[in-house]
């Protein structure tokens, strides 16, 4: 279960897509956001889902307003995290990449980022 903004979303959204495809099993209503909509129907479907929460755990957990929630099944983590990483070079800009460089050096972890390509800005 991830608690993310709704940038973050996308990308862990993009990073699904790149191996799974579209999401084919989203289902929200603002209730149960984290009982069912994280939790209950990931584990239900086998799937991603996406949560804009519910007033209960807002309320209980201070959520800012800007945090949306997702949910999904520990066997897909991997798998989605390559895709948020593969997906880097298209997606993101320079000034995002040069941050990843930094954070992913000061971890000692290399990812092939190359700046001055994505797909918008050609």
């Amino acid at each position: 279960m991830l608690i993310v903004n709704p940038y973050q979303a996308m990308r862990i959204i993009q990073g699904y897509s790149f191996h799974y495809g579209a999401p084919k099993n989203l289902k929200f209503s603002g209730n149960q956001g984290i009982c069912l909509e994280c939790t209950a129907a990931p584990f239900e479907n086998n799937d991603i889902n996406v949560s804009v929460l519910c007033s209960n755990t807002r309320f209980s957990a201070k959520w800012d307003d800007s945090e949306l929630g997702i949910g999904l099944p520990f066997n897909m983590f991997d798998r989605v995290v390559d895709g948020v990483v593969r997906t880097i070079n298209p997606s993101e800009t320079d000034k995002r990449k040069n941050g990843v460089i930094k954070r992913s050096n000061d971890i000692g972890c290399h990812i092939d980022v190359k700046l001055g390509e994505n797909y918008y800005l050609k």
